[in-house]
Parts: structure tokens; sequence; C-alpha cells
């Protein structure tokens, strides 16, 4: 990375991420989904892993994949700066949907937890309300 350019803040948003890379809208979106694609094959590999955890080699190879991608795309490379933040974000993000994934498919659903209206025989009683019951 030339020196003159300054790092992408790691709390950059992404408006900010995407004129730092100079991308334009649909690149952005395609750089998107290349990056979504890694972060889901590093997470199968690595089930635990945040980008900073992965070693130098690891990142490196992420690197150079997504760039290759980003090549038969006709899509500029882009800065690792900006690389960082993305992956930083999409391995969360997608960590964040699996979890939520997980808990809908062990929570019961609530047909099955509660009977249908037609199955209640017993008739359910209310105590005295003085304000209904008038």
């Amino acid at each position: 990375m030339p020196p003159h350019l300054p790092t992408l803040p790691r709390n950059a948003t992404a408006k900010e991420a995407r004129a730092a890379a100079g991308l334009d809208f649909f690149h952005w979106e395609q750089f998107y989904e290349i990056t979504r694609e890694e972060a889901e094959d590093l997470l199968k590999r690595y089930p635990n892993c945040t980008w900073a955890s992965l070693s130098y080699t690891e990142k490196e190879a992420s690197h150079d994949r997504v760039t290759d991608r980003l090549k038969a795309s006709k899509i500029e490379e882009v800065r690792r700066d900006i690389l960082r933040w993305r992956m930083a974000n999409v391995i969360r993000d997608c960590k964040t949907t699996a979890v939520r994934a997980a808990a809908r498919a062990a929570a019961p659903s609530s047909t099955e937890t509660q009977p249908a209206s037609s199955e209640k025989t017993e008739k359910t009683t209310r105590p005295y309300d003085p304000v209904r019951d008038v």
C-alpha cells in the first residue's frame, strides 16, 4: 500500500470503505459477495476464527483468492486495509447469522407447543372482573 494513502479505520462505514476502495456500486456488490463466500469457506475450516485470529499465511492466501476472483470479474484489486475491514465484519456477521439460525432450529415452533383451538375441550375460566362481568 502506498504510504500516502490513509488506512481505513476498523469502525468505518460501508460507504467510507467503498469510497476508499474506489469501486462503483455493482463492483462493490460483487466484492461483497466474493468476500462473503470466502468468509464462509474460512469458517468451515476454522469454525471459531476471527480475521484477527487467522495466521498471516492464511490471511495472505485469502487475500490471493479474493484478488484472483476480483480479477476474473474484471474488478480492480482492493487494498489490504479494505480487505481487513471487510473480512473482519463479514466473518463476524456470518457467525452471528449461523448462531441465530441454530437457535431458530432448536427452538420449538409455536404450533408444536400449543394445541389447536379445535383440540381444546376444556372451557377456560377467568377470575371475576367487575368491569367485564357487569
